[in-house]
């Protein structure tokens, strides 16, 4: 039988080998709301990744008024943040991110509203047993998520090397833990030709449409001949702008996925030499340019998984075994296992038998907005309290932890 969330201050005692007296609930109703509202606040001003100044505003109020000393900017970002909270005494150093860029055009389409709500919910429960665990918790925000691998940055310039631990949840279609996450890079390529009348001088015109429109198709063919978990995939962003003059510009982005990094830089070379063959075939030219921060792949760590996974069961949360290739997405998340030991749950937001819609919809963005979606964001948040107890109150456990990332 699964324990009220409201039973961790309890269970917290139990780790610890103490009690404190006359303490009941973790985390006051009046907390909750305020949560809640910093969480509607970030979905109701949706703000796309390095320019989240609104939430992160609101979100460090919140960690103050909680009674962490909150840093920011933090790794040389100006919407990153650190908020510490000591314990008793010296020990370990734990974290838990937060997350609150949007996605362009269609809001929190991947709940990152939610995550923060998790990540703040976190924050108060440790902060209700403050008095038992050692060492340090930490909440620290990680800004430019999607496309801009705000955590890659984070972690090149040191921001998380000081702790023993993190991790992070994620609201989703389903609850489950241990999915791994695909390795991606990406580029922008600008294919250049000669500008002229389409209709009275086509001959003397180089068309960079056609070499991008040539290279697209280049990419269907080598599909069939792919690993089945690699995903390479892009947009045309510039491909003129007069109907009647052939374009002297045209400019693609593209993502090249895989679980396998080797196999990546592999495939990276692949759909690089069809940008430049499709170039070549119409007479322009093309210039490709990788994005400095890329995302890496997920480094499980199955000692973290599994306390994860039983704080998630006294929350009220019970996370499916997921498989490590089984999440085809990428996550800066990954930058930050390849570092220290990192896990990164689902939770589900959908009450039972309502239809789930995917992530990074507009359906999803709406979920992500409701009652229930904020209710599960808090057991998640208390999941991750609890772990993070765990972690700074048991040593051993703390040793298997870090045993497995090696």
């Amino acid at each position: 039988m699964m324990a009220a969330p409201e039973d961790m201050f309890e269970q917290v005692e139990r780790m610890a080998g103490r009690r404190v007296p006359g303490r009941k609930v973790v985390v006051p109703a009046a907390q909750r709301r305020m949560i809640r509202a910093v969480g509607k606040f970030i979905h109701a001003h949706p703000e796309p990744g390095f320019k989240e100044f609104l939430a992160v505003e609101r979100i460090a109020s919140c960690l103050t008024g909680m009674g962490l000393a909150v840093e920011v900017p933090y790794a040389g970002l100006p919407t990153a943040f650190r908020a510490v909270m000591k314990g008793r005494g010296r020990g370990p150093a734990v974290a838990v991110l937060a997350e609150y860029d949007a996605l362009e055009g269609i809001g929190h389409a991947c709940g990152h509203n939610l995550i923060t709500v998790a990540a703040l919910t976190a924050a108060a429960a440790m902060g209700g047993c403050r008095g038992l665990w050692p060492g340090t918790f930490e909440v620290i925000g990680t800004p430019g998520e999607e496309l801009l691998a705000g955590k890659a940055r984070m972690a090149d310039r040191g921001a998380f090397d000081h702790l023993d631990a993190c991790f992070m949840a994620h609201p989703f279609n389903e609850d489950v833990i241990g999915t791994g996450a695909a390795a991606m890079r990406s580029f922008t390529a600008t294919f250049r030709g000669r500008a002229a009348h389409a209709a009275a001088a086509p001959q003397e015109g180089i068309n960079a449409l056609d070499a991008a429109i040539l290279f697209f198709g280049a990419v269907h063919a080598m599909r069939q001949h792919l690993r089945e978990e690699a995903r390479v995939h892009g947009i045309i962003t510039k491909g003129g702008q007069v109907l009647n003059v052939i374009p002297d510009l045209a400019e693609v982005r593209v993502a090249v996925r895989s679980h396998d990094e080797d196999y990546l830089a592999r495939l990276q070379e692949r759909v690089e030499r069809a940008c430049r063959a499709a170039a070549r075939a119409v007479g322009a030219g093309v210039s490709v340019r990788w994005d400095r921060h890329s995302y890496r792949a997920f480094r499980i760590n199955p000692a973290l998984d599994g306390i994860l996974t039983e704080g998630y069961l006294r929350a009220g949360i019970v996370l499916r075994q997921g498989t490590a290739t089984e999440c085809r997405g990428s996550l800066d998340m990954a930058n930050v296992s390849q570092v220290i030991p990192a896990a990164h749950p689902f939770f589900s937001i959908f009450a039972g038998g309502r239809r789930a819609a995917v992530l990074h919809t507009r359906d999803f963005a709406r979920q992500a907005g409701l009652p229930h979606a904020y209710r599960q964001a808090g057991k998640a948040g208390l999941g991750m309290a609890l772990a993070a107890a765990r972690l700074l109150c048991d040593r051993v456990a703390l040793g298997k932890v870090k045993a497995d990332s090696r």
